[in-house]
């Protein structure tokens, strides 16, 4: 029962100066009150405030200096830390995931390594991120989110398989999706990427090789998009003397 109440009391400074920090009531570099106000404050012992202080230190979001104090850390995790979600995971083979590991991956991977560089930011990468809600990347974007320790989530795809989840319902986290729609219900910058674009330039290629006949392959029914992809091919296809058939 002791262990219980410690517990409680070290869940209670956890959520009250977190709170207070991502509300800016305490701001980076702001001393914390010391061990005996805070047990006075929320009324539990000492041994609980500190293990609620080591789990912040944890978290990022207070540093501890020796024979001075705690305070809010300089770069609190909801100022400073970004997740870039793949649905992909360059560890798995794409016969064991699904879902390969492109170029597209590669050059978001280096980008973000740069940005993080040049700005001093974290950009924390999260792999495997799809339906299966055991991931080990997914369990722990969730805990990230649910304990408010990033400042935003970038996804590189369409994050339709996440619906439900924290990651896309927890507010007061902006988000940022490369998607050729919007998510229903979430609130979301998309960035759009022109796929008429990218299905000419495959075009183009196939009749370059002299092909004329086309059939297409996806993975994305459950958003409309094939109903968009389909009508950009109906009018791409005769500009090139191309056909295809509704039942490729």
């Amino acid at each position: 029962k002791m262990e219980d109440r410690r517990l409680r009391g070290a869940a209670r400074i956890i959520d009250g100066i977190r709170g207070q920090i991502i509300r800016g009531a305490l701001c980076p570099g702001a001393a914390i009150p010391s061990h005996l106000s805070l047990a006075k404050r929320y009324g539990i012992s000492t041994v609980a405030v500190q293990n609620g202080l080591n789990a912040l230190s944890s978290q990022g979001f207070v540093e501890a200096r020796p024979r001075v104090g705690t305070f809010v850390a300089k770069n609190p995790p909801h100022l400073n830390d970004y997740a870039l979600v793949f649905c992909s995971d360059p560890a798995l083979a794409p016969p064991a995931s699904g879902r390969s590991w492109t170029r597209y991956h590669v050059a978001l991977t280096n980008e973000a390594l740069r940005l993080q560089k040049e700005t001093g930011k974290r950009i924390l990468h999260f792999h495997g991120i799809d339906e299966h809600a055991d991931s080990e990347d997914r369990v722990r974007l969730e805990s990230y989110v649910e304990s408010q320790r990033v400042a935003g989530i970038i996804f590189t795809t369409a994050p339709f398989l996440l619906r439900g989840s924290p990651i896309l319902t927890q507010p007061g986290i902006p988000r940022v999706a490369v998607s050729s729609a919007p998510e229903p219900g979430v609130d979301m910058l998309v960035v759009n990427y022109d796929f008429t674009l990218w299905y000419a330039k495959a075009l183009d290629f196939l009749a370059g090789q002299g092909r004329r006949r086309v059939a297409t392959l996806g993975l994305s029914s459950a958003t409309g998009h094939h109903l968009m992809m389909e009508a950009c091919l109906r009018r791409l296809l005769p500009e090139r003397g191309m056909l295809t058939k509704s039942r490729w």
